[in-house]
């Protein structure tokens, strides 16, 4: 769920150190048989006298090296709506160390007031698509099959498994929020319940949404006219460039339902004082309506994650965050500055 972040760093820079440190005083450096050995041990030593349903897995890593392990569910409820193979996830978790103390999370208040960045600054849920079938599912999702719609579950991977260096096993808490079987129509669902939230706290009508639809016609990306400010302004069709403010969210299922102002996930902003300049000709390519907007107008602009940045989401690989999470849809609120003829 994250990439290797600051803690893995540390963990990577100690054991290197230590290896250092050993050759300085002639001590043998662990192999990674070694290292596995002593991270299994600690992981039977956690599980000792808990409660937990094991699973062995058997299939290859990315190199196609065969993968032999056990990774382990517990706290976990199947009694409700369990995910399946090709469907998605909407999920939260926390990433803890064996003693308990935070990793990595995505909630940001984990880690307020210590000093560490969280990997999510926007915060959850994340969409998880689950990878079950064919010889290599992945283990991720064989875990989460064994958790339920609405309710808790905490797992632990072996790093074997986890996909990390020797030593570095994932051990979080998930909580799924939502099965969802077919994560377009879901995306249609929420752009839907969204339109209505617009029409019905701003006044917004038919006649001023603009769609387009992706070249498939599964996608479609919507423009709304929310604030007409001038009659006669300087027309965005008419200029070469036009200077846009903007605030840039994530399209959340949990915060429509308390409107008028129910987007609360803030990824970033430009200012009416320092606005962002954009050429006409490529943002009427892009997006429907651009070209009946005049200075001074506001608009709102819906963008499924078919149109935006897909499965990939964006990663600031300076300071490890996820900034955009894969899958997500965006809505940007924008205010025509100036259009520059």
């Amino acid at each position: 769920m994250r990439k290797t972040n600051a803690w893995t760093n540390r963990v990577i820079c100690a054991t290197l150190l230590a290896c250092l440190a050993a050759c300085t005083n002639d001590e043998k450096i662990p192999t990674v048989d070694e290292i596995l050995a002593v991270e299994k041990g600690r992981i039977h030593a956690f599980l000792d006298g808990k409660s937990y349903s094991c699973f062995p897995y058997e299939g290859t890593d990315y190199y196609g090296h065969p993968l032999r392990d056990t990774l382990y569910v517990m706290n976990n409820d199947t009694t409700g709506t369990r995910p399946a193979d090709k469907q998605f996830v909407l999920v939260d978790y926390d990433e803890m160390a064996l003693n308990g103390s935070y990793i990595a999370s995505t909630d940001p208040a984990r880690f307020v007031g210590e000093g560490i960045a969280t990997p999510y600054p926007v915060g959850g849920p994340l969409y998880y698509p689950m990878h079950l079938s064919g010889a290599t599912p992945a283990p991720l999702s064989v875990a989460l099959r064994e958790m339920s719609e609405g309710t808790t579950g905490d797992m632990l991977l072996p790093s074997t498994l986890a996909g990390r260096p020797a030593g570095d096993y994932f051990y979080a808490r998930f909580k799924i929020w939502r099965v969802i079987p077919d994560l377009l129509e879901y995306e249609k669902s929420l752009i839907r319940a969204y339109v209505d939230t617009l029409k019905l706290t701003q006044g917004v009508t038919d006649a001023d949404i603009f769609t387009k639809k992706s070249t498939t016609g599964d996608s479609i990306v919507h423009l709304f006219i929310t604030h007409c400010k001038e009659e006669t302004g300087d027309s965005v069709v008419t200029s070469s460039r036009v200077k846009i403010a903007h605030a840039l969210y994530l399209l959340n299922e949990a915060e429509l339902a308390s409107p008028p102002d129910c987007l609360k996930r803030k990824v970033g902003e430009r200012l009416e004082n320092n606005p962002g300049s954009f050429p006409t000709s490529g943002l009427m390519a892009l997006f429907p309506g651009m070209s009946y907007l005049k200075k001074g107008d506001e608009a709102t602009l819906i963008i499924p994650h078919n149109y935006a940045y897909k499965d990939s989401g964006t990663f600031d690989s300076i300071t490890e965050e996820i900034r955009i999470p894969p899958y997500s849809t965006l809505v940007y609120r924008l205010k025509i500055v100036d259009v520059v003829k």
